[in-house]
């Protein structure tokens, strides 16, 4: 008999996008909405968001993120 593996679980890409309908707004999961330059916006927005979250941890370099830092969700 085969082990289970106890690593996370694989999503498919409709559950995240099922999930991003339901907790973002629109204008954060809309990727089709304005072609390139809706695309563009999405980038803008995912990169300010970093940018923020980053400095609410005191972080700020990619690197300086660990694994500590990740809570589990409600």
């Amino acid at each position: 008999m085969r082990p289970t593996p106890t690593g996370p679980k694989l999503v498919t890409l409709p559950e995240i996008r099922r999930a991003a309908r339901e907790k973002l707004p629109r204008d954060h999961w809309n990727f089709d909405d304005g072609g390139a330059e809706g695309a563009a916006r999405v980038c803008e927005i995912m990169g300010d968001e970093l940018q923020m979250n980053m400095e609410l941890c005191g972080r700020t370099k990619i690197p300086d993120l660990t694994p500590d830092l990740i809570l589990p969700a409600d």
